[in-house]
């Protein structure tokens, strides 16, 4: 069961998660940090997965404010 795996494990699982399409505009790291509180956790502790998100036309500055700072010190793509 996935609750079983380390978060080493679970983190690098959520680096595979596709972003979903434009139209929802949901990045994955904001949807794998959406299911509960452990994987919320997991996510955050990920910078990577808040460097490489792909802004739809809806995205606001202030959600991309938030993600460049849970980016930590990586660089954008």
């Amino acid at each position: 069961p996935v609750h079983c795996l380390p978060n080493e494990i679970l983190g690098d699982i959520f680096t595979l998660v596709p972003t979903r399409d434009e139209i929802e505009c949901i990045p994955n790291a904001l949807a794998v940090s959406s299911v509960c509180r452990r994987w919320r956790g997991v996510a955050l502790s990920r910078s990577s997965l808040w460097n490489t998100i792909i802004f739809g036309p809806k995205a606001s500055k202030k959600f991309h404010e938030l993600c460049h700072s849970r980016s930590g010190e990586r660089e954008l793509h």
